[in-house]
């Protein structure tokens, strides 16, 4: 969160660090740690991941480790544009 609007897109492989891209955040994962973990969905069944991304006016004044509900708080009144994506992952049992 808290991406520069100058920032020209994300690289592959953002390191799990607190910040990153010119003071860009990172809040705390479902496993607990830093940055993006990829896909874990239990077996066999297929699971739906959502991925959103937020045009806001301003940025969230967060601290690096956000938890979501504390960003969507922040984010509330604020999003100017929402892009969405949905992937569709399983795996075997």
């Amino acid at each position: 969160y808290d991406i520069p609007n100058t920032a020209p897109g994300l690289p592959a492989g953002v390191i799990k660090v607190p910040e990153v891209l010119h003071g860009a955040r990172q809040g705390r994962n479902d496993f607990g740690k830093y940055g993006y973990g990829g896909p874990d969905p239990p077996p066999p069944a297929e699971h739906r991941y959502v991925f959103e991304l937020l045009a806001l006016d301003a940025p969230t004044g967060l601290n690096p480790g956000a938890s979501r509900h504390e960003i969507e708080v922040a984010t509330e009144g604020h999003v100017l544009a929402i892009a969405t994506l949905t992937g569709r992952y399983s795996r075997a049992a």
